[in-house]
């Protein structure tokens, strides 16, 4: 079983590799030098700041700037620019995905999928240092995606929602935390489920004062009617209307509190798609695994939603459940509250970028119309970023955020999805590039699904040429691994404690790990549990990380390092990571990390262990 993984991950490295993976990463993450200037000639305008189209226009853009509208007919255009053919199309700005999840590690891809679908912006929900380079990557052009604001990492009460959340049980906590992210460098403060009323309260006052809005969940213990009063910038996913509304679901009550929203000058982000595919029948998720742009999504990835499944809600009330969810939308939009375009990406089914079209959709199935939807995810984004001088509408001055599209899209919504190319930053990208740079997505990821062989270039590459292909490496890479084995082996036996860590969609395996070892008659402990002991001198740190990026980990790693412990990183196959670099050994076990290798090689450790047959004898004489 090994060896197919490790044939297929060499395959995919050796043949798409060179091909496909190094052409999307020139074509789609690393940018041309532009030309002097882009002039999108004859094109009727749909510049967002009101419901209007200004027809027979051309706009002219130089470096990341639109620099000039004006009448078709009297436009000077620069010489050498670029001319784009606008007749009998609409420019309208680029659109902001206002809730999403960008991990740097693993999911650079999606990157791609935004711009292929022409998000120019992102408002990442989940913040780490991970996504603060990634940031400063794509600013510096060293790659091309989205612009990217970002919350700080969440921060919950105790328990929290999520281990990887930042936990805070006191108002003093509180105030230290949000100043360490404004410090850091994020845009936002987000909140969380179990925080209590006065951690909640505290972290209020104090962003207030840093000039950090507060977004995200409403938590229990606060309602949304004390948010809202508080004066909480966004809300997303309808958090807490519906425990408003329990025992009054009336469209008297409904008012009443999107009024009070209104007052209050609180956003709302609904994200009625991932609401929507929470509550989908298996036959329903079947027909979404069928769906065209699923082939730009990753086999793990695909893996990952499918495992959720069974401990998603069943569809028996989607329809009146979804149906309640617009009625606080239309509510919300009739009492002149502000709405925002996002999607929750990459919860399962929700493809980023696509999923934002059917956000749109959705939107207007609600009861706004299609410029207002649109206005959701364009001036509207801008405006709750504080950055309508920068984008989200089409003026001279502003950032060349750009979609192209055949036909009106203030007469139907479906129409932002005919594209005819998106400018990101002032780079064209024509619908043909576009659709080569999904292209190479799809190849790539099919030959990670497909055992039997590859297709590749037209050429079909059987099984038995790609083992002869790896042959070469099978032994160097079944010694390395097995001599590692080993080597972990001793290191717990030797140890006095053995600590586990796992991070993001890993988080199922260091708690199964923790267990075995206890009943082996090791002291073992989950190393993100705050009931366990501090790590200590003679410790032993195991770690699983995809990336070895994430802050969580790094910081009990680190904290680690400095008490004396030992430190084992398995991981996927990378370069570098910060956890790398302090750790003192690294197993690598492959790309199907979490489904495969890990699982095995944790067995394959467990049985060596019990095959000494010292174990007890070793813990209890400690």
């Amino acid at each position: 079983m090994r060896i197919l993984t490790y044939s297929i991950y060499i395959v995919v490295y050796l043949l798409l590799f060179v091909r496909a993976q190094a052409a999307l990463a020139n074509d789609s993450l690393a940018m041309d030098k532009p030309p002097t200037a882009i002039a999108f000639i004859n094109v009727n305008v749909v510049p967002m700041d009101s419901e209007r189209i200004v027809p027979a226009q051309t706009v002219i853009v130089r470096a990341d700037r639109i620099s000039e509208i004006g009448p078709a007919n009297a436009a000077e255009i620069p010489e050498g620019a670029l001319l784009i053919d606008g007749s009998n199309k609409y420019l309208m700005p680029g659109l902001v995905d206002m809730h999403v999840h960008q991990r740097r590690e693993g999911w650079d891809y999606h990157l791609t999928l935004f711009i292929a679908n022409g998000v120019t912006t992102i408002r990442n929900m989940w913040g780490t240092e991970s996504v603060l380079r990634l940031r400063e990557q794509i600013k510096k052009g060293k790659l091309v995606g989205p612009t990217i604001y970002t919350t700080g990492p969440i921060i919950d009460g105790n328990p929290p929602v999520w281990l990887q959340s930042t936990v805070v049980e006191t108002p003093d906590q509180a105030a230290r935390v949000v100043a360490e992210h404004k410090k850091a460098g994020y845009d936002f403060i987000k909140v969380y489920n179990n925080l209590s009323l006065e951690c909640y309260n505290a972290i209020i006052e104090i962003a207030a004062k840093l000039g950090m809005p507060v977004v995200c969940h409403v938590p229990g213990a606060v309602g949304v009617e004390h948010a809202l009063a508080a004066g909480q910038y966004t809300i997303e996913h309808l958090g807490g209307y519906g425990n408003f509304l329990k025992f009054q679901d009336s469209p008297q009550e409904r008012m009443k509190i999107a009024q009070t929203t209104c007052e209050a000058g609180t956003w709302n982000c609904p994200t009625l798609v991932v609401l929507d595919k929470m509550v989908m029948s298996r036959g329903e998720v079947e027909r979404e695994l069928m769906r065209t742009h699923m082939k730009y999504i990753s086999p793990f990835q695909k893996q990952a939603w499918l495992s959720l499944w069974p401990k998603r809600a069943e569809a028996t009330n989607r329809t009146s459940r979804m149906s309640k969810v617009k009625k606080m939308v239309k509510a919300l939009h009739d009492a002149g509250a502000n709405i925002l375009l996002g999607t929750d990406t990459p919860n399962p089914y929700v493809v980023p970028g696509f999923s934002l079209h059917e956000e749109l959709r959705h939107l207007v199935d609600a009861g706004l119309t299609p410029y207002e939807a649109i206005r959701a995810g364009t001036s509207s984004a801008a405006e709750c970023l504080g950055a309508l001088d920068e984008f989200g509408t089409i003026s001279a001055g502003l950032r060349a955020d750009l979609i192209l599209v055949e036909d009106n899209p203030l007469e139907d919504v479906g129409n932002v999805d005919r594209r005819v190319g998106v400018m990101l930053c002032g780079r064209w990208f024509p619908q043909s590039e576009l659709q080569a740079m999904l292209d190479k997505l799809a190849i790539k990821f099919a030959t990670e699904e497909n055992p039997d062989g590859v297709m590749l270039d037209g050429q079909w590459y059987p099984r038995s040429i790609l083992e002869f292909i790896v042959e070469s490496y099978k032994e160097e890479i079944d010694v390395q691994t097995e001599s590692q084995k080993e080597e972990l082996v001793q290191l717990i036996l030797a140890s006095n404690r053995i600590f586990l860590v796992s991070q993001g969609t890993l988080w199922p395996m260091a708690r199964p790990g923790v267990m075995a070892l206890k009943q082996l008659g090791f002291q073992a402990y989950l190393a993100e549990d705050p009931t366990s002991p501090a790590i200590s001198k003679e410790d032993l740190l195991i770690l699983f990380s995809l990336s070895g990026e994430s802050t969580t980990t790094y910081d009990i790693a680190s904290a680690a390092k400095t008490a004396g412990a030992r430190i084992v990183l398995l991981s996927g196959l990378l370069s570098k990571s910060r956890v790398r670099e302090i750790s003192d050994m690294v197993i690598e076990l492959g790309p199907d990390f979490y489904e495969a290798a890990a699982r095995q090689f944790a067995q394959e450790v467990i049985t060596s262990i019990i095959s000494k047959g010292e174990h007890k004898k070793t813990k209890q004489n400690k």
